[in-house]
C-alpha cells in the first residue's frame, strides 16, 4: 500500500463507520483476506457494486471513464513481456452486487482483486483512519507519519 502505508506503520481503524454507511471509493478498507480469512488485508476501494472496471496501460477505467489516482504508484508504462504482467490489461469485469473491487496503491507489487477477486461486503469490517505510529526497519520512529490522515483524493475525470 505504499506510499499511503509503509512497513512499520500502525494504523487506527474505525470499526463503527460501516455499520451506518456504505464504504466509498477511495477508502482504505480492512477486510478478511478471501484466500485465508484468518488474515486481515488493507486495500483501497476502487470499484463499487454494478460498476465495470477495466485496466489498460496501467490506468483504471470505471464505466469507461479514467480514474485519476494521484496516490497510486506503478501507473507508468513499464516494458514487460506479456507473460510477466498478467494484471495489465485487466477486464472489463462488472462488480457483483454487495461486492467491491480493491487495489493496492503500489500496483506493480500488490496482491489485490486482480488476483483474489471481489471482496464481499460482509467481509469488510473497518476503515483505516490514520497512522498512529511508525518505525523503520531499524526501529527508528518516523514521527512525521504519526497522525497522518489518509487523503480522499479519488475522482473520476469525465
Amino acid at each position: 500500500m505504499q506510499p499511503a502505508l509503509l512497513i512499520g506503520d500502525v494504523i487506527a481503524a474505525n470499526k463503527w463507520v460501516y455499520r451506518f454507511e456504505e464504504p466509498s471509493r477511495g477508502d482504505l478498507i480492512l477486510f478478511d483476506y478471501p484466500k485465508d480469512e484468518s488474515q486481515v488485508y488493507v486495500k483501497r476501494l476502487i470499484g463499487l457494486p454494478g460498476e465495470t472496471i477495466e485496466i489498460k496501460n496501467h490506468r483504471v477505467y470505471i464505466n469507461g471513464s479514467l480514474l485519476e489516482e494521484p496516490y497510486a504508484r506503478g501507473q507508468e508504462k513499464i516494458k514487460r513481456k506479456a507473460t510477466e504482467d498478467k494484471r495489465d490489461p485487466f477486464g472489463p469485469v462488472t462488480i457483483p452486487q454487495a461486492s467491491y473491487f480493491v487495489l493496492g496503491d503500489n500496483r506493480l507489487e500488490s496482491e489485490d482483486s486482480r488476483h483474489f477477486g471481489f471482496v464481499r461486503r460482509e467481509k469488510v469490517f473497518a476503515k483505516a483512519d490514520r497512522i498512529v505510529g511508525s518505525t523503520d526497519g531499524n526501529g527508528n520512529k518516523r514521527t512525521e507519519r504519526i497522525w497522518k490522515a489518509f487523503p480522499e483524493m479519488t475522482f473520476i475525470k469525465q
